[in-house]
């Protein structure tokens, strides 16, 4: 973080736990607290069930916390309802460890889907044909997610996660299950020159991927074990 300016997301003493399948709760963060200056680029590491993903959904305003507070740029995240809950999930781009694509539209169409509420225009269209040209898929715009390799699939949902021109970027394993030049490439697409200025949060098991970040943040249990 830049010494003497506030964090852009600012987790205090977050906690968060389910319920299992014989109703036993579940932590699967407990009281974290963790700052990320605008414009860094930070890996949240850890063995599978430390909480990675969960940091993420609750960054990410689709789930809410049990305890603590998520301050992103001054406001309380956690404590939105309504329009400016909305409001805030259009400043956010998530990149989902499964893509999560709609199967039943092209890949322009699972682009320019986040924005369809509130902005048909043909400015958004053409916004994500040039997203898709982007990243390598000029060609496949009109293309079903059945007729993608992973890595394009992968690459829509990247191209998809920034059509809002999003402040922050959440991405879930964005290069598990990727053969090695693949997710290359995607590294170089979230660590463009043009998402400088873009806050990059990444939960990873890949060391390679920790080390193209700024700071690495380890959970283990829901819980912060080390930042550096």
């Amino acid at each position: 973080m830049s010494d003497g300016e506030p964090p852009l997301v600012d987790v205090r003493q977050v906690s968060k736990s389910f319920r299992d399948g014989s109703g036993e709760p579940l932590h699967a963060v407990r009281s974290l607290s963790i700052q990320i200056s605008a414009g860094e680029a930070i890996a949240l590491v850890g063995p599978s069930g430390s909480g990675k993903s969960t940091v993420l959904h609750l960054v990410g305003a689709m789930i809410r916390p049990d305890s603590g507070r998520i301050v992103v740029d001054g406001a309380d995240v956690a404590a939105m309802t309504g329009r400016d809950l909305v409001s805030y999930r259009r400043t956010v781009g998530f990149v989902f460890q499964r893509f999560q694509l709609i199967p039943a539209l092209t890949a322009i169409g699972n682009v320019v889907a986040p924005v369809l509420p509130y902005d048909g225009s043909r400015a958004v269209r053409k916004r994500a044909a040039e997203l898709l040209e982007s990243v390598g898929l000029g060609d496949r715009l009109h293309a079903s997610p059945s007729r993608l390799s992973g890595g394009e699939q992968q690459r829509v949902a990247i191209a998809r996660a920034l059509i809002n021109k999003p402040r922050i970027i959440l991405a879930d394993e964005p290069t598990g299950n990727l053969d090695a030049e693949t997710a290359g490439s995607i590294l170089d697409l979230l660590f463009d020159a043009g998402l400088v200025g873009v806050t990059t949060v990444i939960a990873t098991h890949n060391p390679a991927v920790a080390d193209r970040c700024t700071r690495t943040a380890e959970l283990r249990d829901g819980a912060l074990i080390e930042s550096s």
